[in-house]
């Protein structure tokens, strides 16, 4: 009996979430360096700002046209920066090897891994046991292979996604297939909520925005486990009305207590002051 009850309740979960789903497609229808320190410029089609790196050890390759970075590397060029322990560089294609402690960032998203393979350029490439993070959603997504379609787009195969910051977070999305762009949405085939180390539901098919920009559509969803409520599942529905109000419609799943929706509705008010 207790096994039946188990899964009529992840059975309503897999149906809300397929709705939520399908909801979403009628929507869019409608360091300081120490050592020795080597400076050096390379020159790029932007003539204004090119690329900058330093490192404890750098030669040329004038064969190859590329230059060897070894030990505290920092690569930059505007609001984007490569770090690593050794990098690879080619002048005249603009790709980069780097590997060990990878972190590069782009503004406020941050790329970190073991080793790393990028066309600085068009930005792409792929970077192993790596994790991405996306500062204005707070998102966390993390794969032993990240193919890095170009600026704001990515493809994990294998992919851990949450928006709880450590190691051992309170919970998890995993998943096939991730696709995720920036301004638009993420895509996961067979994905699985976990509380913990506790599978909690599974769907074939699971939709979450990656918006940072203010315009209509689905917010981040809000996920958790009690013993008092079982699992919990609250999908908040963005819309911008006009530049001056906006309005947040909430499905709430509790799987004890049901659902609940629930409006949340704010304008500033114009004020004309004469005299």
């Amino acid at each position: 009996m207790h096994g039946y009850r188990a899964r009529y309740r992840i059975g309503q979960v897999t149906h809300i979430i397929a709705c939520l789903s399908i909801l979403f497609i009628i929507l869019t229808a409608v360091p300081v360096c120490v050592c020795a320190e080597i400076q050096e410029k390379f020159f790029d089609d932007d003539s204004v700002e090119p690329w900058h790196i330093s490192a404890d050890e750098l030669n040329y390759d004038q064969k190859a046209d590329e230059y060897v970075a070894k030990g505290n590397v920092i690569i930059t060029k505007k609001d984007r920066k490569l770090t690593a322990d050794f990098v690879r560089f080619n002048y005249d294609t603009m790709e980069v090897l780097a590997v060990g402690h990878v972190i590069m960032t782009a503004g406020d998203d941050v790329l970190i891994g073991d080793r790393m393979e990028m066309d600085l350029e068009a930005e792409i490439g792929t970077i192993y046991n790596g994790t991405v993070f996306l500062k204005e959603n707070h998102f966390y997504i993390k794969g032993n292979k990240i193919k890095k379609l170009g600026k704001n787009s990515y493809f994990v195969d294998k992919a851990s996604l949450t928006t709880c910051d450590g190691e051992n977070t309170p919970w998890k999305v995993t998943g096939r297939n991730l696709r995720v762009t920036l301004e638009g949405y993420g895509f996961v085939d067979h994905a699985t909520l976990w509380a913990k180390k506790m599978p909690l539901l599974y769907t074939p098919f699971l939709v979450f925005p990656a918006k940072q920009k203010r315009q209509s559509g689905l917010l981040p969803p809000q996920i958790g486990y009690s013993k008092r409520k079982w699992e919990q599942y609250n999908q908040p529905f963005y819309w911008a009305i006009n530049e001056s109000s906006d309005a947040t419609f909430y499905l709430y799943h509790m799987g004890r207590r049901g659902d609940k929706v629930a409006l949340n509705i704010q304008f500033v008010a114009a004020v004309n002051l004469t005299g």
